[in-house]
């Protein structure tokens, strides 16, 4: 459950760095944002059985060993809330089929997420 004006995130990235990097940015910039991160999709798909429905995730694009369109079948299938941001460090690498057979996927954003870009995010969701 959603306290109100709050917003709650996952990010999703086999990056342990770069999760804690990111959740520090959006906790210090963006105190109405509740952050979770993972590093294996499975993981958040858990977190989404229990009963957590994030507004926005975080989704790395390249996730060594993952199959990221397993979390996003299961976010589909689950007509779960909120929208997902593929995230890549590497520039004009967009699946653009990421965007026609995932609804929720919002749009893609380059690695390291920056303030700006975060608060025109929150800003539409919050």
């Amino acid at each position: 459950m959603h306290m109100a004006g709050q917003v709650y995130a996952f990010i999703i990235d086999d990056d342990q760095i770069q999760n804690e990097i990111h959740s520090l940015l959006i906790e210090k910039s963006f105190p109405q944002v509740k952050v979770s991160a993972f590093t294996r999709c499975q993981e958040a798909i858990e977190a989404f059985a229990q009963g957590h429905t994030p507004d926005i995730i975080f989704l790395d694009l390249h996730m060594q060993g993952e199959n990221i369109k397993l979390l996003l079948d299961e976010h589909k299938t689950c007509q779960l809330p909120g929208h997902i941001y593929i995230m890549s460090s590497l520039p004009y690498m967009d699946d653009l089929s990421l965007l026609h057979n995932y609804p929720a996927v919002k749009d893609f954003i380059n690695k390291p997420l920056l303030k700006h870009k975060l608060s025109a995010i929150f800003d539409e969701a919050g």
